[in-house]
């Protein structure tokens, strides 16, 4: 899996660094924690720092394109980004997917 960085720009409003990437050469398309890994390896920053935003790959294409947020620090990470996107990047699921797959089991029951 190749990691190609086309476009790192300062976004000196939001307090963050945007970052445009391409990935190809893999079998499996990869997850979004070993394409955080890869930028972090790129831009030097810790992984907890980094947001992924969108991932776009064409059908039967084996390259992902996308974009990414890399933060100086989780409190600049946390005013910037939305909450489902940081607990997508960290694997997690949202809390409202959660309290909805909750509610479809009650309801269920009846």
């Amino acid at each position: 899996m190749k990691l190609k960085i086309n476009s790192k720009k300062n976004n000196a409003l939001v307090g963050r660094e945007d970052v445009e990437f391409e990935i190809d050469g893999f079998e499996k398309t990869p997850s979004r924690k070993e394409i955080r890994e890869k930028i972090v390896s790129e831009t030097g920053s810790k992984p907890e720092l980094v947001a992924i935003g969108k991932m776009r790959q064409s059908f039967g294409e084996k390259r992902v394109s996308g974009t990414a947020a890399v933060y100086p620090d989780r409190k600049a990470m946390e005013r910037a980004e939305k909450r489902h996107i940081i607990e997508r990047t960290e694997g997690k699921k949202p809390k409202e997917a959660e309290r909805r797959k909750k509610n479809r089991k009650k309801d269920r029951r009846h």
